[in-house]
């Protein structure tokens, strides 16, 4: 039967018979039979569903074998004229010359020169190739496979778009193929790459063009057993970069299918091939930013991609960066020259190879040099820089490196919040360095000449207090030694409680609740003002009594004392809390020296804080108390002349400015002297206590005469905070001032004012009190009262009954809290 003059039916007839004759006749025979068989695809009619199932694939493999094959070689022809200066027509991408002469009968079929007619049969093979009558989902896999390699051809399609969205649409239709398929990988290869396919007797062919590459390329890239051939692979890699033909988007393919490698293959393949894949990596950085003139999204993705490989690679072959910084020195110059879209992937790459510069696998002269660089991106004008820079101090170096705390210090003062909070996980101490790897911790000895050396600029004032740059960070900026003040407070505690769980051999205690080391909060519980006391006991051991290291952190605690232009009263408060601690749980040695610098807390009583007012004023007391422990328990004669004179004249200032006419410019002044009085009185008293004497055995009547004229001004201080035009904050003040004199009782006949009178003029204040917060300050010196004389808890647990039923909830709540 002649082709060329058969009815639609008979071509459909013809089909598989001419499909058994090429399986079957010689090889002299299979040109005449090709060219017969895409004859009678191409001028036949569009095929019906009953005919394409009587083709019968699935019993007959071998017809489905053949025509997919053909069909993909068909998709990837081109119709072309030959070359000027030679009578051959070229061989088309993805072909060999005897290929394409069997498919075009030596160039003298129709479809060799006209497009129309190379189009129709197309369009007729992607019809039957994309069926899934023709080829149900039973069939072997590897015809599946075939089928979408042969309609991806198709989708490629340059100049025939119909033929193209026919692939395209077929595809969707297709049946799920098996990524780890050998024989789908290696085809994926050979036809990437070229040569002679498998059972292929075709000739060497020419590799796919870069349309159809870059199709390829996106299932490599899902591929695992992809990532097994190292041969193949880096052929892939280097001919997607830089191979003849190449485009932004194959090479874009060509680097994710890189990291993908990099990612995915065996570890000694990907030690094997680092010196050639950095070498790659490096070379599509820079011959794409010396050929990129103008930014292109396409490139920036190139270069955000060869980024992120770069800091894969180092990830998986350590070696690479360990005897140098040249790696990470290039990844983190790429932040001032690539764009911000590029960023993003450059903090990928760099946050990849984090783990080659860990700090247990590189050498301390790297890690120095490291230090000094990383401090240095610190400074720098991009805030990925500046977190990839804090990312590795955390990781490269040992939580005991003091530096590096310090580079995390210099981080809480960044304007980023993702900044801030990566610092503070970079300073935090867990749990598991204070119970059971103390060691790890930095040395308080180390830290607290680490700390003095950079307070020392304020201290001297040799720097400025506030820097123009907010990114260059030194410590003399406030908020930056507030920070320093902050980690060392949490390493004494930290400290502390090592210590106290090596003498124990054992701590029973929920981490959850060692919380308090990082928190920054007053101490509240037994545990944590124990782990105090146990630290600075510690650091008095190391040093003279003049010059021991516990002295040398209250230095640095009242450094900025010494300064009058802090005006950031948080930070101030925080620092008076530290000094606290630290004289009232450490020796009487520090309480002694800080005693002869008393005036810098006088100068802070006026501030417009009360926080800072009440710490101050608690700090006042610790020294006035150990003042006189320790001149009156001293061998030598007490210096009764020093406390009658000085030190009543002192009590006495305080005394005129608490009960100076109330002057709103004055309003802190006033508030601060009230207070004061109240914790000397309490710190005096409680040290009298403690000696058993009295004032007039130690030759004090001075003394004498000012707490009683103090107690006295306090009682008359009450009387007026219960009324209506007495200022909240003096009336709060006064009721703060008295709790701390009735804390340690007044007995009727020892002391001139008793607890009575407190008791009568504080219950006048909560009944008049108006103001929520100087009611609430009236409960709290009931309590007071009832805590310093017991004997008169049952009349106030009677006054709070009685007065119950007119309070508000809230008002109820300090009630029941009283």
């Amino acid at each position: 039967m002649a082709v060329e003059s058969a009815e639609d039916q008979q071509l459909a007839t013809a089909i598989p018979h001419l499909l058994d004759g090429i399986q079957s006749r010689p090889s002299s025979q299979q040109t005449t039979l090709t060219t017969s068989l895409l004859m009678a695809i191409w001028r036949g009619p569009k095929l019906s569903e009953t005919q394409v199932r009587e083709f019968d694939f699935v019993s007959k493999i071998h017809r489905a074998v053949i025509l997919v094959a053909l069909a993909r070689d068909i998709f990837l022809y081109r119709a072309s004229e030959p070359k000027p200066d030679s009578s051959q027509v070229p061989v088309s991408a993805g072909l060999s010359l005897e290929r394409q002469a069997l498919l075009t009968n030596n160039g003298k079929t129709r479809w060799t020169s006209d497009n129309q007619v190379l189009q129709q049969l197309k369009e007729r093979l992607v019809h039957i190739i994309g069926s899934g009558v023709a080829f149900p989902i039973e069939m072997p896999a590897h015809i599946h496979e075939q089928r979408l390699l042969a309609l991806l051809c198709a989708s490629c399609d340059p100049y025939f778009q119909q033929v193209a969205d026919g692939g395209k649409d077929a595809i969707k239709r297709m049946c799920r193929v098996d990524y780890e398929s050998v024989s789908f990988v290696n085809h994926l290869f050979e036809m990437f790459l070229g040569g002679t396919y498998t059972g292929d007797s075709a000739g060497s062919r020419s590799p796919v063009s870069a349309a159809v590459r870059l199709k390829l390329l996106g299932y490599l890239n899902r591929s695992e057993l992809a990532t097994t051939s190292y041969q193949r692979w880096i052929r892939v890699i280097t001919e997607s970069l830089f191979g003849t033909g190449t485009t932004v988007k194959l090479r874009q393919q060509g680097v994710a299918f890189l990291l993908w490698t990099i990612n995915r293959a065996p570890s000694d393949q990907v030690s094997q091939a680092s010196p050639l894949l950095l070498q790659l990596i490096q070379k599509t950085l820079f011959e794409s930013a010396a050929t990129s003139t103008t930014t292109s999204l396409g490139e920036d993705v190139l270069r955000g991609s060869a980024y992120v490989s770069y800091g894969t690679l180092a990830k998986r072959v350590p070696t690479l960066a360990l005897d140098n910084l040249e790696h990470l020195r290039l990844l983190f110059d790429a932040f001032t020259s690539e764009t911000a879209s590029v960023r993003l992937s450059v903090q990928e790459g760099l946050l990849a190879m984090l783990p080659a510069y860990e700090s247990n696998s590189i050498t301390h002269d790297v890690r120095d040099q490291m230090s000094e660089f990383l401090q240095s991106q610190l400074d720098s004008t991009v805030y990925q820089a500046r977190y990839c820079a804090l990312r590795y101090v955390i990781s490269a170096f040992p939580f005991a490196d003091m530096n590096a705390r310090w580079l995390c210090i210099l981080g809480l003062a960044d304007a980023k919040p993702e900044i801030q909070q990566l610092a503070k996980s970079g300073l935090a101490i867990r749990s598991m360095l204070m119970l059971e790897r103390s060691g790890d911790l930095p040395s308080l000895k180390d830290a607290i000449l680490f700390i003095r050396d950079k307070a020392s600029k304020i201290i001297d004032g040799s720097q400025p207090l506030i820097s123009e740059n907010r990114s260059k960070l030194s410590i003399a900026n406030f908020s930056v030694y507030g920070s320093t003040l902050g980690f060392c407070r949490s390493l004494l505690l930290a400290t502390g409680v090592a210590a106290i769980k090596q003498k124990r051999g054992e701590l029973a205690v929920d981490p959850a609740d060692l919380e308090f080391v990082n928190e920054h909060l007053a101490l509240s519980t037994e545990l944590q003002r124990n782990s105090m006391q146990e630290a600075l006991s510690g650091l008095e051991s190391q040093g003279g009594s003049s010059n021991s290291l516990a002295a040398s952190w209250l230095e640095i605690i009242g450094a900025v004392l010494h300064t009058g232009q802090l005006a950031d009263s948080v930070l101030l408060s925080k620092v008076l809390m530290y000094l606290v601690e630290g004289l009232s749980l450490g020796s009487q040695t520090l309480s002694l020296a800080f005693f002869e610098n008393r005036r810098l807390l006088l100068s802070r009583l006026d501030t417009h804080n009360f926080e800072v007012q009440l710490y101050t004023a608690q700090a006042m007391s610790v020294i006035y108390c150990v003042k006189l422990l320790s001149d009156v328990r001293s061998e030598c004669t007490v210096d009764s002349a020093f406390w009658n004179e000085q030190v009543a004249a002192q009590l006495t200032e305080l005394l005129a400015n608490a009960t100076a006419p109330v002057q709103t410019k004055l309003l802190d002044k006033q508030q601060g002297s009230i207070i004061a009085l109240g914790y000397i009185a309490h710190g005096l008293q409680a040290a009298l206590k403690a000696l058993k004497r009295t004032w007039a055995d130690m030759g004090m009547d001075t003394i004498e005469h000012a707490l009683t004229s103090i107690q006295t001004a306090t009682v008359e201080g009450l009387r007026m905070a219960g009324e209506s035009g007495t200022h909240p904050a003096i009336a709060t003040a006064w009721c703060s001032a008295a709790g701390e004199i009735c804390q340690l009782g007044l007995t009727a006949g020892t002391h001139p004012i008793s607890s009575a009178q407190f008791m009568t003029a504080s219950i006048a204040v909560v009944k008049s009190a108006g103001n929520p917060r100087v009611h609430e300050a009236a409960l709290t010196l009931l309590s007071d009262i009832a805590l310093g004389s017991p004997d008169m808890a049952l009349e106030l647990i009677e006054f709070l009954q009685s007065t119950a039923g007119s309070m508000t909830k809230k008002q109820l709540d300090m009630h029941f809290k009283t």
